[in-house]
């Protein structure tokens, strides 16, 4: 059996899945207080959890999910009817998700090294042919400084302050 934690966000276009699920409720046992107490931490903090079964195991239950509710002091589980569409809706979303995650870092390293690009003056190639196309395109001067407050602060760059 295999437990994975997932964002309950993550979980909202799968609600006609949800909708067509059985519903059972959990009652943990105080055996392994250690484990209990990290079940309740994850899932207080909208968390998830979505239970695997083994295609060894004797039943027809594959997947279930399981939630909390903080309000109601309790473990709930949905086992959904469509168990394949429910595999794969939860494989989508994760996918989607972990391709998003890919895509922010990707645009954060590329600003990253647009500005790094930036403070040490040199120009990437792309921005190179831009200006060099550019009629009556001014050009550029390195090492201009100007004195502001008893700082030197280089010109046409944002004070770290300011950086996003």
């Amino acid at each position: 059996t295999l437990f994975r934690s997932i964002p309950q966000q993550l979980l909202t276009t799968l609600g006609p899945l949800f909708r067509n699920s059985r519903m059972v409720q959990f009652h943990f046992t105080n055996k392994d207080l250690e484990s209990l107490k990290g079940l309740y931490r994850i899932m207080g903090n909208g968390f998830a959890g979505c239970v695997h079964f083994p295609h060894t195991a004797p039943c027809e239950v594959r997947v279930l999910m399981l939630l909390y509710s903080s309000k109601k002091k309790i473990f709930m589980g949905l086992i959904p009817y469509d168990q394949s569409g429910f595999v794969n809706g939860i494989r989508q979303v994760i996918t989607n998700h972990k391709q998003v995650q890919q895509q922010k870092i990707d645009q954060h390293r590329s600003q990253m090294g647009n500005a790094q690009a930036l403070a040490t003056g040199s120009v990437p190639p792309g921005a190179q042919a831009f200006l060099q196309k550019q009629p009556g395109a001014l050009p550029m001067t390195q090492g201009v400084q100007q004195q502001m407050g008893g700082q030197q602060v280089p010109l046409g760059m944002p004070t770290v302050g300011s950086v996003s």
